[in-house]
């Protein structure tokens, strides 16, 4: 009160109150300030006065939002207890794309230069597999990928070079970056499933039904 009431002298003549805000939840200001003429104190009490009262039905829709807020997280978090799985499978896949990818580099370079054309100075990767060799037929708008398997490498060169000129080329890089996008595709909608699983409690039974269809390897090391 003594610090108060000299504000309150030094305030004088200015013809403006001496407005003390005191939110402490235990009051910093001692009560008797309230009776000093040309003060105004403001305290948590006299602000909760002056605010109407919320309905019922605003309090009530305000808990609910919280609750459905609160639910959402907890099954964003129990989706992410399935990341070991998932990322597990993203590897087991990501594993046959690269190999598949590297079966098809030395059979490409058994080819002849002069029986492997280029796009953009990229060598032609339409030999797979067993020698085999990729058409790829555009006339419908996708690209539709057929494998022809000759009998030697010789065959596969000369198939190459009579075909290059009617058909698309499909390069290496063309090649990796289908494989690539095929593993994404596929991979998108198991993902999502998994999550799900994890947020339904049915982790085991998600993990049970990937081994059945792709084999224990796929999600190895992920057992509790």
């Amino acid at each position: 009160a003594p610090v108060a009431a000299e504000r309150l002298r030094s305030a004088e003549g200015t013809g403006r109150p001496l407005v003390i805000l005191d939110l402490a939840l235990t009051r910093d200001v001692d009560e008797a300030v309230r009776a000093l003429p040309g003060v105004v104190h403001l305290d948590l009490p006299s602000v909760r006065d002056a605010v109407p009262d919320a309905e019922v039905r605003q309090v009530d829709a305000a808990r609910a939002i919280i609750d459905a807020e609160a639910d959402d997280f907890e099954r964003t978090l129990a989706g992410r207890s399935m990341d070991p799985l998932i990322t597990a499978l993203r590897s087991h896949v990501g594993r046959v794309v690269t190999e598949e990818i590297e079966r098809l580099r030395p059979l490409q370079s058994r080819l002849p230069a002069s029986a492997v054309p280029s796009v953009d100075g990229r060598a032609d990767a339409r030999v797979v597999a067993g020698g085999g060799v990729i058409r790829a037929n555009s006339s419908s708008g996708a690209i539709a990928v057929s494998v022809a398997v000759p009998e030697t490498t010789s065959e596969a060169a000369a198939e190459v070079s009579s075909e290059a000129a009617d058909e698309p080329v499909i390069t290496l890089a063309q090649a990796e970056h289908a494989l690539h996008h095929l593993a994404a595709r596929l991979l998108h909608q198991p993902t999502v499933m998994a999550r799900r699983a994890g947020q339904e409690g049915r982790e085991d039974a998600y993990r049970q039904a990937l081994e059945l269809v792709l084999g224990p390897d796929s999600v190895g090391g992920t057992h509790d």
